[in-house]
């Protein structure tokens, strides 16, 4: 698939709101501004580059950040092989089919792991419950959906799909019209906290790489210091996040307007301080979508050989360093 293609494709999954003008990196002032793409209802699991916002950490570093929501991560890397964004967060294997379908950018950092959790209606106990089920999933080509998949092989069940607006999901469970949802955080932990679902399991693939941080392979090339600076400013958030809990809670409620108390069930889900992308859940993320046709062999190769070509972590290590 080329370029065209994959922007073709990937324009039929929608994109939401706030779109920037294609543009370089450039300098306002004293400062730098970088476009960078978001997911609706993230902030959960985008925690890093919200205290980032929130507490100054992007301006510390010389940083004018201009953020924009989309539907989904697919929507996310259309708009990244637009041109339009010069950083982009997402599922780390929707980032690595983007790779694979000639998108130009490198994964510098992970954001998050496990949070693909899966609510169901109460009635439901086991997996094999899920037999003939219909399950909400934020879009085809999402990590959500290929882990609703894993599930399907592994424990010899079929479901139906249905495919929706993460927050749509809710909808569509509340009326009834779905038996469950996979998402993430912290969407499904609403539907556990408002509408008495319970975790059939807070992470299908327990451990596994989730989210990560991705920038523009020309942003790479042609500024790497602010590739550092940005990552710089995430890693600050990270470390806000650990020392002041109770204060992430309360601005990622502030934020998303919900109850604290359903912000701290959501992080019950979600790993969030391990910068460094988990390879072994990554490649067999990655695997599985080539089994089931959803990214080309050719365009891969070697898994394992791909994943860590996609993969720069010398900014994180840099950032890390500079920071102690």
């Amino acid at each position: 698939m080329n370029r065209r293609q994959f922007l073709q494709g990937a324009s039929a999954l929608g994109a939401a709101g706030l779109i920037a003008s294609p543009r370089r990196v450039h300098a306002q002032g004293s400062k730098v501004t970088v476009r960078m793409g978001d997911i609706v209802a993230a902030d959960v699991v985008y925690i890093a580059p919200v205290l980032a916002m929130e507490k100054g950490f992007f301006a510390e570093e010389g940083l004018d950040i201009k953020r924009s929501v989309y539907a989904n991560g697919p929507a996310v890397t259309q708009h990244m092989a637009s041109g339009e964004l010069d950083i982009g967060m997402a599922a780390t294997f929707v980032l690595l089919t983007a790779k694979a379908q000639g998108v130009d950018l490198t994964l510098v950092m992970s954001l998050a792991k496990d949070n693909a959790p899966l609510a169901v209606r109460k009635d439901i106990k086991t997996f094999a419950d899920l037999n003939g089920k219909r399950i909400g999933t934020p879009g085809l080509g999402t990590v959500h959906d290929i882990n609703l998949n894993y599930i399907e092989k592994t424990h010899n069940v079929t479901v139906k799909h249905v495919y929706g607006k993460i927050t749509d999901l809710l909808i569509y469970f509340e009326k009834g019209e779905i038996d469950g949802l996979v998402g993430w955080e912290p969407v499904v932990g609403e539907a556990v906290y408002r509408l008495g679902a319970v975790y059939l399991a807070k992470s299908m693939r327990p451990g596994s790489e989730s989210q990560a941080l991705a920038v523009s392979g020309k942003l790479v090339r042609e500024q790497p210091d602010v590739v550092l600076r940005v990552v710089r400013a995430y890693l600050k958030g990270n470390r806000y996040f650990e020392q002041n809990f109770d204060d992430a809670v309360n601005i990622a409620a502030r934020r998303l307007q919900k109850p604290p108390d359903m912000i701290r069930l959501a992080y019950g889900q979600v790993t969030i301080t391990k910068p460094y992308i988990e390879r072994a859940s990554t490649q067999e993320a990655l695997e599985i979508a080539i089994e089931q046709k959803k990214v080309r062999k050719e365009a891969v190769g070697d898994p394992a050989a791909f994943v860590n070509k996609a993969i720069d972590e010398s900014f994180l290590k840099k950032a890390e360093a500079s920071l102690k």
